[in-house]
């Protein structure tokens, strides 16, 4: 079997060229997306978490602090429990 090494080379370079060109275009801005997203929704999940450990330290030292309430959900209804507390 005669392999044709000119045509072979021809083949290798075209495939590495767009294997290139799809990891700079395509793979290297997704997986930085995903790194931005990830951070975003990290930060948004925690700072309600952060301002509860703040106010719950407050009360526990006797001082008056008031939650914001900025969501409905669990996090949201427990500020609003907080805010009831004397």
């Amino acid at each position: 079997m005669q392999v044709n090494r000119e045509f072979l080379s021809t083949e290798s370079h075209g495939f590495l060229s767009t294997r290139l060109y799809i990891t700079v275009t395509g793979e290297i801005p997704t997986a930085d997306g995903a790194k931005l997203l990830a951070a975003w929704l990290s930060k948004r999940v925690t700072a309600p978490v952060a301002t509860l450990t703040v106010a719950t330290q407050a009360i526990a030292q006797v001082d008056a602090a008031r939650l914001p309430l900025s969501s409905t959900d669990e996090l949201g209804r427990m500020s609003a429990s907080l805010n009831q507390m004397p």
